[in-house]
């Protein structure tokens, strides 16, 4: 029988990817000006294998988001609030991970450990 185990990406343009809270919120970058904030997680916890929602405000254009070895770059939707849902890998590895949130017509890239 296969073991679940939990993975954790922490977010403030990250994620926690693991088995509790319902969603994390993040704050601006530094910096000013358009780029990612608020970025949000849905749910807070989950399993490899599981989906989970990413939002960002100060993308209008999209953007892209990724967490290196947790889930592939993803886009994000264009709009007043960016949308991406993500897979996270089978193989994934159980712990806190950084996830990242990039605007394509922005340089500043949002993460939290």
């Amino acid at each position: 029988m296969r073991v679940l185990r939990a993975l954790t990406v922490t977010a403030a343009a990250c994620a926690a990817i693991g088995l509790s809270a319902p969603f994390a919120a993040a704050n601006s970058p530094q910096g000013g000006g358009n780029g990612p904030s608020n970025v949000t997680v849905n749910p807070y916890s989950v399993h490899q294998g599981a989906s989970m929602q990413v939002s960002a405000a100060g993308c209008g254009h999209g953007g892209t988001v990724w967490s290196n070895g947790n889930f592939p770059q993803t886009n994000l939707s264009a709009g007043s609030i960016g949308f991406a849902t993500v897979r996270i890998f089978n193989h994934a590895s159980p712990g806190n991970h950084t996830l990242s949130v990039k605007c394509h017509d922005n340089s500043l890239v949002a993460t939290h450990r």
